[in-house]
């Protein structure tokens, strides 16, 4: 719930021609009050009576702030929303954004470039900070006019935000020391809705699969969005709405264990997720900040190894039966031993080398 309860996107949004600095002004009287609000909705237990208290306590401060202003509620609550997620780069006067641009954008493969855990100041990290880790991000838009994207990523990581020895301890402790290696995999189904000139609204519902907690029973989870742009790319604001679907159908609000503060494209070939971690939440372990950058190797439509369509690949990772009927056909078809779901040995993650090093 906790983008729509800073902003429904019930109001017309139009942007006054006031620079980054003076935007600032007009926030500042409110800024402390407003954020402290919002990270209520880290700090407490979701609930209905929370979300109505912080829209509340939100709303008046938006209204207090926008009073004899050249702006409107809603401008001082998209820039709250920006400044929270990018600085003084998000109270920028904001550029006209298209979701039909957005989507062709996303098409094509992408590959892991590097990620930072905690600025590299883990024993994961590896040479110039980075951490061990290997991930390849797909995305086949398969309706240009409407919108429509489906992605897939994999992931294999020597340390996945918790500390590795707390999760390892909690996630793979009766494994071999080589083998406690995490892996991810998850199939979502992107919808970009044209909002308004400025805004497009990103939604998607996705299905995870991992090797480790609650990834192996393939959790399904939907998330909402917006994104503007301030220079040359577009960017993610805010924290996810997102929520858990039960196999009944049922949805119900998901705080994470790490929050997603801003996907910042830097151009048509790069972008990075960057993750703040969280404080520890309801009993649970602390998170770490991880951002991961990724660069597009193919603007063709993605195809795993060069010849296998992606959800037909994901269906092979999340069904291992279905896999090892399968695996000698695929294997006879491909000239090439398969991917199989199970953990790879961290030497075999450390040793892996790409194109650069620093």
């Amino acid at each position: 719930m906790v983008a729509t309860i800073v902003n429904d996107l019930s109001s017309k949004f139009e942007p006054s021609n006031l620079t980054a600095f003076e935007r600032y002004q007009i926030l500042a009287p409110i800024l402390t009050k407003a954020t402290n609000a919002y990270m209520r909705l880290f700090t407490q237990r979701p609930t209905a009576s929370r979300n109505t208290r912080v829209r509340a306590s939100l709303n008046k401060l938006f209204a207090d702030a926008a009073r004899n202003t050249p702006m409107s509620e809603e401008e001082v609550r998209r820039s709250f929303q920006g400044f929270t997620t990018l600085g003084m780069a998000g109270l920028m006067s904001p550029i006209p954004l298209s979701a039909k641009k957005v989507a062709r954008s996303f098409q094509g493969t992408w590959e892991m470039r590097h990620r930072f855990t905690n600025g590299g100041r883990t024993p994961s990290s590896g040479p110039g900070g980075h951490t061990n880790a290997r991930s390849t991000m797909y995305y086949d838009l398969t309706d240009a006019e409407k919108c429509q994207v489906t992605q897939l990523t994999v992931m294999w990581t020597e340390e996945n935000h918790y500390p590795r020895d707390e999760a390892v301890k909690r996630f793979l402790a009766d494994r071999p020391e080589s083998d406690q290696t995490f892996l991810l995999a998850s199939l979502a189904k992107i919808q970009l809705n044209q909002i308004d000139d400025y805004t497009v609204e990103f939604t998607d519902d996705a299905e995870i699969i991992g090797n480790h907690g609650d990834y192996q029973n393939r959790p399904r989870v939907k998330n909402r969005t917006i994104m503007m742009r301030f220079g040359g790319s577009e960017s993610l604001l805010g924290v996810p709405d997102t929520r858990f679907v039960h196999p009944d159908g049922r949805e119900e609000p998901v705080t994470g264990t790490f929050l997603l503060m801003n996907a910042h494209g830097a151009g048509p070939s790069a972008f990075s997720w960057i993750m703040s971690g969280l404080p520890p939440m309801f009993g649970d372990q602390r998170s770490m900040d991880t951002v991961d950058t990724y660069i597009k190797m193919s603007e063709d439509k993605p195809l795993v190894a060069g010849w296998e369509p992606i959800e037909s690949y994901y269906n092979r990772l999340r069904d291992p039966n279905v896999f090892a009927s399968n695996a000698a056909q695929l294997s006879a078809r491909s000239q090439a031993p398969q991917h199989g779901f199970h953990p790879e040995s961290i030497d075999r993650l450390r040793t892996y080398k790409r194109d650069y090093d620093y």
